[in-house]
């Protein structure tokens, strides 16, 4: 990702993020966004847990070949998402997906939206994002 921001024309090439597997890789999405600002206009939107329980300093390869325990609902993971969504602007936000992998370990798809969906104001989306952009859920059994 970082060849190519560094070598397009940011008037035609933008990116999504991954911001849950960018932070298990051990990146961080703020550091990003002020690096390469209005070039993240999707952003894929999952959470993890034990992510904080990996050492620190470690490498993102041996961080992903360590693999997250667990995909937990958004909001219920390690991920401290209030930061994130108070920065649309400078990463350049449009759109943006709420993704529950294994929704089944969750109860249900279903009780898995119902918990994306209690958790958005808990995480700064009702209250930092204004105007047209578009959220939706994605649920997978």
């Amino acid at each position: 990702m970082t060849i190519i921001l560094a070598n397009t024309d940011p008037s035609l090439v933008v990116m999504q993020m991954d911001i849950g597997w960018a932070s298990a890789a051990g990146q961080d999405p703020i550091a990003m966004f002020k690096k390469n600002p209005g070039r993240y206009e999707l952003w894929h939107v999952k959470d993890m847990s034990d992510i904080n329980l990996m050492p620190s300093g470690t490498d993102e390869g041996k961080r992903m070949q360590m693999g997250v325990r667990a995909i937990a609902p958004v909001g219920l993971g390690d991920i401290d998402y209030k930061p994130i969504f108070a920065l649309p602007t400078v990463a350049g936000m449009k759109h943006f997906c709420m993704r529950q992998d294994d929704a089944s370990d969750w109860g249900d798809s279903i009780a898995s939206a119902e918990s994306a969906t209690k958790t958005r104001e808990d995480i700064g989306i009702t209250s930092s994002l204004r105007g047209s952009h578009v959220f939706r859920i994605k649920i997978f059994s």
